[in-house]
């Protein structure tokens, strides 16, 4: 019994729930890419060793759409991408995977800063900015997380690091009254799906 009752959200994201909604890592399936359970995709990533789930509607576009992350801007194209957007097109996430070029967590902390504030599309100032400290993603402790509302609409700037291995999540909802908390709600949803699993990369 995978029931689950989803907890409401309260503005800006904070310490995710202890049983975020999801299949628990072990009961995941063995094979395949993405697949759909109970009008939810599972994307699995075998090569890097993640999966995480999507809501009903959501689907992964080809090609670049403008949700780069800090490596990509100031290393070049490095790592693997995916890029996932909702039925609606409001709701984006990028996810990347690859080796880690950061030297410690305050230089890797201090480009993602950067690259939220330099990044002329999202208008942002250095007080937009704010850190949820104390997040692990997919149980990781050095991870990073930045929350950031601008004129345009909300987004979130994860970093983990683990095992050698950097892994970024990069989210963005287009402002509407209508459904802004619901959309962001969902998006919280998305990043506690997030798990690790055994990888396909060769020591």
């Amino acid at each position: 019994n995978n029931t689950h009752t989803e907890q409401p959200f309260m503005g800006k994201p904070g310490i995710p729930r202890e049983e975020p909604f999801g299949i628990p890592p072990q009961k995941m399936p063995v094979a395949g890419a993405a697949y759909t359970r109970r009008a939810v995709m599972i994307f699995e990533d075998r090569k890097n060793g993640y999966t995480i789930e999507l809501p009903e509607g959501w689907h992964e576009r080809k090609g670049k759409f403008g949700t780069l992350s800090h490596h990509s801007i100031l290393f070049g194209l490095i790592g693997d991408k995916h890029y996932f957007e909702s039925a609606d097109g409001r709701s984006r996430l990028t996810l990347s995977a690859g080796a880690n070029i950061w030297p410690g967590p305050l230089i890797r902390k201090a480009a993602m800063c950067d690259f939220l504030v330099f990044n002329v599309f999202l208008e942002l100032k250095e007080t937009d900015l704010t850190e949820i400290e104390g997040f692990c993603l997919g149980g990781e402790e050095n991870t990073i997380y930045y929350w950031y509302e601008s004129p345009h609409g909300s987004g979130r700037f994860i970093s983990a690091v683990r095992e050698g291995r950097e892994y970024t999540l990069r989210t963005s909802v287009v402002k509407d009254d209508d459904d802004t908390l619901e959309k962001d709600s969902e998006i919280e949803g998305i990043i506690t799906s997030f798990r690790f699993v055994d990888s396909g990369i060769a020591e």
